[in-house]
């Protein structure tokens, strides 16, 4: 490494080194002298004169106001010194510094120790492209042996590089009519007339018509006189009672006319979960958790532009979701989700009391047929089926082949609403909890649940009729295949 060297030890350092004899002298360029010492900074007393040293190097390798220098001790060394008498110069001022630029070829230059400093080079060299890669140089480089080093980085240009910068994506929406195209994931378009966009990037007709149901009060649970109360098998003692107590719901609320159908949900999520997918696309799907429910309301929120209520994690039968927590309860979140049980029951019931919306229950059993029950849903009493794929059960005895059917064949309750008892069960948004014998406004029960907890109401194929009276709680713990029987509705809060 090349020395630096200062302009206040230039003699001493000199004439400790042993370097020779001079006359005295003194004064500036061209000032009469006898010695070196006679002279400033790093002229030289020569024939009587103060002058610079001839150096042997050219001065315009230095920088403005540097003239090149060489000492004959130690012999060969070349500096970079400031001009004595020049604006900059202080006797104090090193001989190179850091802001001293650096090339590959001068003599002088390369004697500078820049000690890994920034400092200022000739030329920044300009970012480029190599293939598909663009190298960016950094604006600030350093002086290694006497050249400028910059470092870089290199980015790929998944899309191409030119003119030193990656090129842009160049969206292909031939082929999509809504949702991201398959190249660059850019919107677009959007679907209108409530149509959905569908994860291949189609506008799709769904098989679903949102009822308007106006907030309002009733009495939820069942009176304690009513036949079937409180006689659900996978019961919790004393977690899914049905007492009876005033509710008020102040917000109004849209509610799927129908359960979600297996094209519905095969449309939304790109598969088709189903135990009866031989009953045809038009039947409820089933045999989803609770957790792939929520999310097929999410994938409903994103279609229509709105902020989901659930948070979800993973894909088809391993998907986990829970309530986001940027909101206090359900009814406060603008997207799609699954009903409270306050919902759901004040829905089922459309303003009536009794254990069906069409009247009393008026057998518990599957036969005889109840008569307010059977024009209403599909339950063990009436749900045989000829198509392959249903499951052998027992009525009264006699053996039967029974299954799903085709939402909407039955009739509906005075809002509109089909198969809210029987076909299948359906998911609501709560845990098992125990009601209240005071009056509520808005309730809602636990959304996070031990296990597989959470409840669903409404009663399936499979069941007698008392298990699809309005009142009717359940939790048994389904997952997966073993939800048979489970499907789901979702709803949105209209003003929250």
């Amino acid at each position: 490494m090349r020395a630096i060297l200062s302009a206040t030890l230039s003699i001493t350092a000199l004439l400790a080194a042993g370097c020779g004899n001079q006359e005295t002298g003194s004064g500036e360029e061209g000032d009469p002298c006898r010695r070196d010492i006679d002279c400033v900074g790093v002229l030289q007393c020569k024939d009587g004169t103060c002058t610079y040293p001839d150096t042997g190097c050219p001065d315009e390798a230095c920088n403005l106001n540097r003239v090149c220098q060489k000492y004959s001790c130690p012999d060969g060394e070349y500096t970079c010194a400031l001009v004595a008498g020049s604006p900059a110069w202080t006797r104090d001022t090193p001989w190179c510094d850091d802001g001293d630029r650096c090339t590959t070829d001068d003599r002088c230059d390369q004697s500078a120790n820049c000690a890994g400093q920034p400092i200022v080079c000739d030329k920044v060299p300009d970012d480029l492209c190599i293939d598909n890669v663009l190298r960016s140089y950094e604006t600030e480089g350093y002086c290694q042996e006497g050249e400028c080093i910059y470092p870089y980085t290199d980015e790929e240009c998944p899309f191409g590089c030119s003119g030193g910068a990656c090129l842009p994506c160049q969206p292909d929406c031939q082929q999509v009519e809504c949702g991201p195209d398959p190249l660059c994931g850019e919107p677009c378009g959007s679907c209108s007339g409530g149509k959905f966009c569908s994860s291949s990037g189609a506008c799709v007709e769904l098989d679903i018509e949102w009822l308007g149901i106006p907030s309002g009060y009733f009495t939820m649970g069942s009176p304690e006189n009513e036949p079937g109360r409180d006689t659900y098998s996978g019961n919790p003692v004393g977690s899914l009672d049905e007492t009876a107590h005033q509710v008020t719901l102040t917000h109004d609320f849209v509610i799927a006319d129908s359960e979600v159908s297996q094209a519905d949900f095969l449309v939304i999520m790109d598969y088709n979960p189903s135990f009866f997918t031989d009953c045809g696309p038009t039947c409820p799907v089933e045999q989803v958790t609770w957790h792939e429910a929520a999310a097929f309301c999410n994938r409903l929120s994103e279609g229509a532009g709105l902020q989901p209520c659930f948070s979800c994690s993973g894909e088809g039968f391993e998907v986990s979701c829970s309530f986001v927590d940027n909101f206090t309860t359900p009814y406060e979140c603008p997207g799609y989700r699954l009903p409270t049980e306050a919902e759901w029951e004040y829905a089922a019931r459309a303003g009536t009391q009794s254990a069906f919306s069409s009247g009393e229950l008026t057998n518990t059993d599957c036969s005889p047929l109840d008569t307010n029950l059977d024009g209403l849903g599909w339950y063990l009493g009436n749900s045989d089926v000829a198509y392959e794929g249903g499951i052998q059960a027992t009525c009264a005895g006699d053996a039967k082949t029974i299954g799903t059917h085709p939402v909407r064949q039955k009739g509906t309750n005075s809002w509109g609403l089909h198969d809210m008892s029987g076909n299948v069960w359906e998911w609501v948004f709560e845990c098992d909890y125990s009601y209240p014998m005071q009056a509520q406004t808005d309730p809602v029960g636990p959304s996070v649940c031990p296990g597989t907890r959470h409840v669903y109401r409404g009663g399936g194929l499979g069941n007698f009729a008392l298990y699809c009276r309005n009142a009717e709680r359940a939790m048994a713990g389904c997952d997966g295949d073993s939800c048979k029987d489970i499907g789901f509705r979702p709803v949105r809060t209209v003003d929250p």
